[in-house]
């Protein structure tokens, strides 16, 4: 396994040091580095989960996969400067779980009042649930410390 990373790490700095797009990728991931470390800011994404759905492991993985897909697009287009120290934070995220729709909705709105983006995740009701289901709330990416403010009080998922 270690030769398998090591070898993955060689390539992967060869292409950032030796083409073109490598270059400008490796120059935003150094600035979004030396940014971050400026502010001393630490950067995050919750992912809060809908416990009374009762949904399986493998429907909670996917959903909690387009919840991340959803909340990073809306960075991009809404706040694309918070994009680059969140990929430098090693793209971090925690999986959390509420109780009810009405709870994960009282979240997402506390989280915009702090100016965080969300994005809620409509089941299209093929599987587990039914149509129309709301059933993963994403925060952020975001400052570490603001999300952790509406996200304190929840238990891991």
């Amino acid at each position: 396994m270690g030769v398998v990373t090591f070898m993955s790490g060689l390539c992967a700095g060869f292409y950032l040091r030796n083409t073109q797009p490598g270059l400008v990728i490796a120059n935003k991931i150094f600035a979004a580095v030396k940014r971050s470390n400026n502010y001393g800011t630490k950067f995050k994404m919750a992912l809060v989960v809908r416990e009374d759905l009762k949904m399986g492991c493998g429907k909670i993985a996917s959903q909690c996969g387009h919840a991340t897909l959803s909340a990073y697009k809306l960075a991009l287009l809404h706040d694309p400067d918070v994009v680059p120290l969140w990929e430098a934070c090693r793209q971090k995220k925690i999986a959390l779980k509420v109780k009810s729709e009405k709870e994960m909705l009282k979240l997402s709105d506390e989280a915009k009042k702090l100016g965080l983006l969300t994005s809620i995740i409509v089941d299209g009701g093929l599987t587990q649930v039914d149509p129309f289901t709301k059933t993963v709330l994403a925060i952020g990416p975001g400052p570490e410390e603001v999300v952790n403010k509406v996200t304190q009080n929840l238990k891991l998922l």
